[in-house]
């Protein structure tokens, strides 16, 4: 009887070299999907950034605006209680400014201008401004200072955002 040698053949098979595709290609994917969460995760981030510094502008000319100025007013006389007038709450992600104290004031920012009330940066990204104030009055019915709460509001890849940031002003009084 004659002995036919071992295939010595050496290589992958078809099958074998389309299943290594199959399992690289789901690989790909993977990292793909994470690229993007990337991409869309760092937008967010520059216009949270973008946001802030919006915010820190309107505090900063907050700062140096008189005391008694008009968009320091509390327009519907609520007080504290009506700090939040105009935030979204849960369940409504879009902010009602009109029932705010102050809505995008005139104040000294310059920014690109404004678009259906929306305050316009140089990038072109849009964001609602508005604020409330609630004054802290002494015994002698002289405000001592008053509380400022500042909401910024915008839309992203990632949906409805906001800022809120809260500063005081206090008054030159005696005590």
């Amino acid at each position: 009887m004659r002995r036919y040698p071992d295939n010595q053949e050496k290589g992958f098979t078809l099958i074998e070299t389309m299943i290594a595709i199959l399992i690289f290609s789901i690989g790909i994917l993977g990292v793909a999907k994470m690229q993007i969460h990337a991409i869309v995760g760092n937008s967010d981030a520059a216009w949270r950034n973008s946001a802030n510094s919006v915010a820190t502008a309107f505090l900063e000319d907050f700062k140096r605006m008189s005391f008694d100025d008009a968009l320091f007013e509390d327009n519907d006389a609520d007080g504290i209680a009506g700090l939040d007038d105009g935030r979204a709450t849960s369940g409504t992600p879009h902010a009602s400014p009109s029932s705010a104290d102050q809505f995008n004031g005139t104040i000294s920012l310059t920014y690109d201008g404004f678009n259906n009330g929306n305050l316009v940066d140089a990038i072109g990204r849009q964001y609602q401004v508005f604020w409330n104030v609630a004054d802290n009055t002494m015994p002698s019915g002289e405000v001592a200072s008053k509380v400022i709460r500042l909401f910024v509001y915008w839309q992203s890849q990632m949906g409805s955002r906001s800022l809120i940031m809260t500063t005081v002003k206090y008054n030159n009084v005696s005590l």
